[in-house]
């Protein structure tokens, strides 16, 4: 059995309409029966009939829930359902339907004839369903009070009280917790077979596409001679590395334990993946070198090594290279020397100039007054600026 749980949550022609109603209902496949939960305050009574003539055409059955408010065009909505539910503590309301207009005498009297005869379409409804007299129902309509839910139950709008109904947030919770247990119960009935091709399949895609990575970019795949053949990697073969028997990384590697060729690493190999990686090597090799420092043949061995000793070793034409290197180098070292001992010389030139090039000005003495009396005095014996150095004077003639 499955059930379209169809939510009218807000009012009608404006939170809800036809076409989401639709929507919800077709989105569960093959249902077969109907759950109607309501939260509304009514709405437009056009739009409502739309919903109601919808739900009664598909020819299934309903189920009806209250879960907490029901009121005006809801009501019809509600007395869709053979069983209906209303929670213990929801509320209820019937009213005379009403409208909002402008225009004139005439109009507002189309209008009241519109609003009777919207008012008797509903009272069929509820009386058809209720079984409760058309007088009976009409009065409640014009009072226009709430009714609690053991009122809605007594007049016949629902069949039954839930008292521990859990409202419409646990129901949505519960929804999703459903959907992902379905979806586990799918993965659970695949067999590990089947979950191992998929895996395989998903590597040898990615393979492929490093592969042809690796052919426009011209990068080779790292890879380690074992006693199983050559494994291959897209980096260096540490515990999580996918590993592969080919160049194009396309077969990954059986499972099974691969040791190096040079005896230095063991891999422990499970579906294509490293799952460990053993060091097969001995002792500490710094440990083994001291050990080896006082044996004859590894000081012969270092001896070898020698610098001063491979100095003497290197070939004729190597040593004539580096013979013109020092050359070209002691060169450069003497042109630089050249070079600063002239700078130094220039700066001494340019010291002597300056200190060459002064002045022993003395102002005259005494007020303006007396420079003209005396103007017919002898003249004075020195100038205002008397050069000192042979320079100064060379200048000064010029």
């Amino acid at each position: 059995m499955v059930k379209a749980v169809i939510q009218v949550y807000g009012e009608i022609g404006w939170n809800v309409n036809i076409m989401d109603i639709q929507h919800q209902f077709n989105s569960v496949e093959n249902a077969d029966s109907i759950e109607l939960r309501i939260f509304s305050p009514g709405g437009d009574c056009m739009m409502g009939w739309a919903i109601y003539d919808y739900l009664k055409g598909l020819n299934l059955p309903i189920d009806t829930y209250n879960d907490g408010y029901c009121a005006s065009m809801a009501t019809v909505l509600f007395l869709l359902g053979k069983n209906r539910y209303s929670t213990e503590h929801s509320s209820n309301l019937i009213h005379l339907p009403w409208t909002i207009g402008e225009g004139n005498s005439l109009d507002f009297q189309d209008a009241v004839e519109e609003l009777q005869k919207e008012e008797n379409r509903i009272l069929q409804v509820y009386t058809s369903v209720t079984g409760q007299s058309e007088e009976k129902l009409r009065a409640i309509m014009v009072a226009s009070k709430e009714l609690d839910a053991q009122e809605f139950l007594e007049l016949g709008f629902a069949t039954e009280i839930l008292k521990n109904e859990v409202d419409s947030n646990m129901k949505s919770l519960c929804a999703k917790k459903f959907a992902v247990a379905a979806q586990k119960n799918i993965q659970d009935q695949l067999t590990k077979k089947e979950l191992k091709e998929i895996k395989n399949q998903n590597m040898n895609i990615l393979a492929k596409i490093n592969a042809l990575f690796n052919s426009i970019t011209g990068i080779k795949n790292l890879s380690v001679d074992t006693d199983q053949g050559t494994l291959y990697s897209e980096s260096d073969i540490v515990k999580g590395a996918k590993v592969f028997t080919d160049e194009e990384m396309t077969v990954p590697a059986p499972n099974g334990n691969y040791s190096c060729s040079d005896g230095s690493e063991k891999y422990t190999v499970s579906d294509g993946e490293v799952i460990e990686v053993e060091d097969m090597e001995g002792p500490d090799e710094d440990a083994t070198e001291d050990k080896k420092s006082d044996d004859p043949e590894d000081k012969k061995a270092k001896k070898d090594d020698d610098p001063e000793d491979k100095k003497a070793k290197k070939d004729p034409e190597t040593q004539n290279e580096d013979e013109e290197m020092k050359k070209a180098l002691t060169q450069v070292v003497l042109t630089m020397k050249a070079l600063s001992q002239e700078l130094t010389a220039l700066k001494q030139e340019l010291a002597d100039t300056k200190a060459s090039v002064q002045s022993n000005f003395k102002p005259v003495s005494g007020s303006r007054s007396s420079r003209i009396a005396g103007a017919a005095a002898e003249p004075e014996k020195y100038a205002a600026f008397t050069p000192k150095g042979d320079v100064a004077k060379g200048l000064l003639n010029r």
